[in-house]
């Protein structure tokens, strides 16, 4: 199964992780993203209305926006979440506001 990223990876309690699709939508609520979502209630919301560069990669800013907006659901859920950006790019966010890249090794916590 290929992955469609970005996503968020939900550490619910030792062993149970869920998964959330994250969209991209800009201010007036149209997607920016052509991704098919199969559960829309268990996606993130984020408003960015030019979350790509010319080459379809993510920018600094979209990413930075998401680790923002994740940083704020923890402090509701208190549940760890690590951003999956790519197949090599992922950041563990946790409850005190830290962060710390991951690479690809997210499957573990």
């Amino acid at each position: 199964m290929e992955e469609k990223y970005p996503f968020i990876a939900i550490r619910m309690m030792p062993g149970v992780v869920s998964r959330s699709q994250i969209i991209f939508k800009d201010k007036a609520g149209k997607k920016e993203m052509s991704n098919e979502i199969p559960n829309p209630d268990n996606s993130f919301i984020i408003i960015n209305s030019h979350p790509y560069d010319q080459d379809g990669n993510l920018t600094k800013e979209a990413k930075d926006e998401v680790i923002r907006v994740i940083l704020e659901k923890i402090k509701n859920t208190g549940h760890r979440m690590c951003v999956v950006f790519g197949k090599d790019e992922s950041v563990f966010c946790e409850s005190d506001g830290s962060t710390k890249a991951a690479g690809n090794d997210y499957s573990y916590f």
